[in-house]
């Protein structure tokens, strides 16, 4: 018999054993203090808590440590300032006898949130909660990567999915997250925890993301206000995130459309009219004027639909 040490599971043969040890959620989550696994993130949350009266922990955080140096050098961090003002830590700490848990991803602390009160999701208390959290989730991504004037904040981002080499001034850092496609949760998620550099998953397009976003319910749909323009990070990011493929698709088949339309009427208009040959080109070159307006005509209303 072949034992699996960490959850004391017996199998025949060495094969099996070994397609364990990789493959089950029994060692999804490790505590990174006494190397115990657990099936959920929840399981080893509670996990800590219970280990905290002997060990050395940041509340504000909700991290662990396994001396007082390492607490130390800990508090002196921005990850620790930061946390400290953490918008999410006081949007969920603001409700009465909630048992919020720092570690988990905001999303996973709100679906807890919803459930601890039972809301509707009809009801005005839960749509009026919903729009708190997506407004701290905002201040959140504003209070790690929100100084666009700071290349810190641009470099931050670029390690978070794994941009490589780092950019040397902001506008670089700018023109680096043009094309970048990122949950904002995973984003906020990975500031927060101090995960390793290149964790944030990256999207080839923004359909592919929205679809991964609601299915994992990492969902972020707040609308930017004035206070949020300066935040080009977030404006850039959030509006990735929204779903494009019913406004491109038909801008592009009307488009099609048009064009197909206004070549004909140029060509055949002169001769169905009986024009004289002069005349005959002067309606040509202004119905050529007619096919250029209805060509831009799709892409400027696709313009105006989307969010700015």
């Amino acid at each position: 018999m072949f034992t699996c040490t960490p959850c004391n599971r017996r199998y025949n043969d060495q094969a099996s054993l070994d397609y364990h040890l990789l493959f089950s959620p029994c060692h999804a989550h490790k505590c990174g203090s006494c190397s115990k696994y657990f099936t959920s993130e929840a399981d080893l949350i509670a996990h800590a808590a219970e280990a905290r009266h002997h060990a050395f922990e940041c509340k504000p955080c909700g991290q662990i440590f396994k001396s007082g140096n390492l607490l130390r050098v800990h508090r002196e961090s921005n990850l620790h300032r930061r946390m400290i003002n953490s918008p999410l830590n006081t949007f969920f700490r603001s409700w009465p006898n909630f048992p919020f848990h720092v570690q988990l991803p905001p999303h996973k602390s709100w679906e807890q949130l919803h459930m601890f009160y039972g809301w509707d999701d009809q009801t005005p208390e839960y749509r009026a909660a919903w729009i708190r959290y997506q407004d701290a989730l905002a201040s959140e991504v504003t209070i790690w990567f929100g100084d666009v004037l700071e290349l810190d904040s641009w470099q931050k981002l670029c390690r978070a999915v794994g941009i490589a080499p780092l950019p040397g001034t902001c506008a670089d850092g700018y023109m680096a997250i043009r094309n970048l496609y990122v949950n904002l949760i995973d984003l906020i998620q990975w500031a927060r925890t101090g995960k390793a550099d290149g964790e944030v998953q990256r999207w080839k397009n923004n359909v592919d993301l929205f679809e991964y976003s609601i299915a994992t319910k990492r969902i972020f749909e707040r609308d930017m206000t004035t206070n949020d323009k300066p935040n080009v990070v977030l404006r850039h990011l959030a509006n990735c995130m929204l779903p494009r493929r019913e406004l491109i698709l038909p801008g592009a088949a009307l488009l099609l459309v048009s064009w197909l339309i206004s070549t004909t009427y140029v060509w055949l208009s002169p001769f169905l009219l009986g024009y004289s040959k002069g005349r005959g080109i002067l309606v040509f070159f202004w119905n050529a004027l007619l096919v250029v307006a209805f060509s831009f005509l799709p892409l400027c209303l696709e313009h105006q639909l989307r969010p700015s």
